[in-house]
C-alpha cells in the first residue's frame, strides 16, 4: 500500500475521472440505491500516531471557513488544517491533502481527512473561483452514509501561511461499516458486499473494508463508473489507508487515497485481471 510502485501512464485520465466523480456525486446519487443492511467488520484497525508533513507540498495551502455562527456543517481550516463538523459529528481534527480543478463550474475541490478515535471522516471542500466555500461532501467510516451540504463561507489561497506539520494521535478504527451490492475478484483483489475483503499492494496482502459506495454509472460522466470507498490495513507495514476503488469499463483500479502514518498518497493503478459485478 506504499507509494513504492511507479505511477502508470493512465494517471492523468484517472485524475480527470476522480475530479468529475467528486463534483458529480449529487447528480449521481439523486436517486440512491436501496440502503444496505447494517453490517460491521469484526476487525479493529489500529492506526499509529502520525505527523503529516509533505516534503514537497502538492498545492498552495488554503484558509476555508463557514460563516460565523454557522451550525450543523462547519469548517474552520487555516493553512490546510483545523476542524470540520458534519452529520451531527464533530468538530473533529481535519487536514487537506489533495486538490483538483473543476473548470465547468469555475471551482476547485480539496480532498481531506478528518480523524477522531474510532472513526475517519473523508471529506471534500468545494471552493468557487470568487473565493466562496459552497459545499462540503463528507462520509464516515462507521456508517454507510454521506453528507453533501450547501454552505456559506470563504475559501482562499492568497496570503496563506505554509502548512505546518499535522500531529495525529494514535487512534483505532472500530466499528468499520461494510457496504453492499458488489463483487470484485482478481489475482490481487477479493471483495464481496457486507464482508471483510483483501487487496495486494507490492506483493503484500492487506485487509480491505469497503464502507461506502458512490454510484456514478449515470449523471457523472461518460463512460460511467462505480466507487468503493475503502479502509485498507497493511498489517505487515502497519499502514492504514483510505482508498477509492473504481469499477468501470476498463476494469478495476484505485487512486485518490491517503495512508497513515507516513501521510503519502496511496498507490495508483489497475488491478490486472480483476472483474466486477453489481447487484443493486
Amino acid at each position: 500500500m506504499s507509494r513504492g510502485q511507479s505511477r502508470p501512464s493512465c494517471r492523468s485520465g484517472r485524475l480527470l475521472i476522480v475530479s468529475a466523480s467528486m463534483i458529480g456525486i449529487w447528480a449521481c446519487q439523486s436517486q440512491p440505491p436501496p440502503l444496505c443492511p447494517d453490517v460491521y467488520s469484526n476487525i479493529t484497525v489500529p492506526v499509529p500516531a502520525a505527523t503529516y508533513a509533505p516534503l514537497v507540498p502538492a498545492f498552495a495551502p488554503i484558509n476555508a471557513a463557514t460563516a460565523p455562527g454557522a451550525t450543523g456543517t462547519t469548517v474552520s481550516i487555516v493553512s490546510n488544517q483545523g476542524t470540520v463538523s458534519f452529520g451531527g459529528r464533530g468538530p473533529f481534527q481535519a487536514f487537506l491533502y489533495g486538490k483538483e480543478p473543476f473548470p465547468a463550474t469555475n471551482s476547485i475541490v480539496y480532498s481531506g481527512l478528518g480523524v477522531e478515535n474510532g472513526t475517519w471522516f473523508p471529506l471534500v471542500l468545494y471552493c468557487s473561483g470568487d473565493g466562496r466555500l459552497t459545499r462540503v461532501f463528507g462520509e464516515m467510516t462507521d456508517r454507510d452514509v454521506i453528507v453533501f451540504d450547501d454552505v456559506d463561507g470563504t475559501c482562499t489561497d492568497q496570503g496563506v501561511a505554509p502548512m505546518a506539520p499535522v500531529s495525529l494521535a494514535a487512534n483505532t478504527l472500530s466499528p468499520v461499516a461494510l457496504t453492499c451490492g458488489f463483487s470484485v475478484h482478481g489475482p490481487s483483489i477479493d471483495l464481496e458486499g457486507s464482508q471483510n475483503g483483501s487487496v495486494t499492494f507490492l506483493g503484500t496482502d492487506s485487509i480491505a473494508l469497503p464502507f461506502h459506495t458512490v454510484d456514478c454509472r449515470a449523471g457523472c460522466g461518460t463512460p460511467g463508473w462505480y466507487e468503493l470507498h475503502t479502509i485498507v490495513w497493511n498489517q505487515v507495514r502497519q499502514e492504514v489507508g483510505f482508498e477509492i476503488i473504481y469499477l468501470d469499463d476498463k476494469g478495476v483500479s484505485t487512486s485518490n487515497g491517503i495512508e497513515l502514518p507516513d501521510g503519502t498518497m496511496t498507490a495508483v493503478g489497475p488491478f490486472s485481471g480483476a472483474t466486477w459485478s453489481l447487484s443493486r
